[in-house]
């Protein structure tokens, strides 16, 4: 099963992959520890929508 993770400021999803190749350019620049916090893990609901999953 894919996990999938949404940007809560831009509602950008991506999966965990995506993200987790994208860790290294923001740690190039010095901000992966700001660009971690602002993703929560997603789910579609069952009307197609991304919905936050319960922790």
């Amino acid at each position: 099963m894919t996990t999938y993770l949404m940007n809560v400021q831009t509602k950008r999803v991506a999966s965990l992959e995506e993200w987790e190749n994208t860790i290294e350019d923001w740690e190039d620049e010095g901000g992966a520890a700001r660009h971690d916090s602002l993703y929560v893990e997603v789910v579609k609901n069952a009307e197609g929508e991304w919905e936050e999953v319960a922790s």
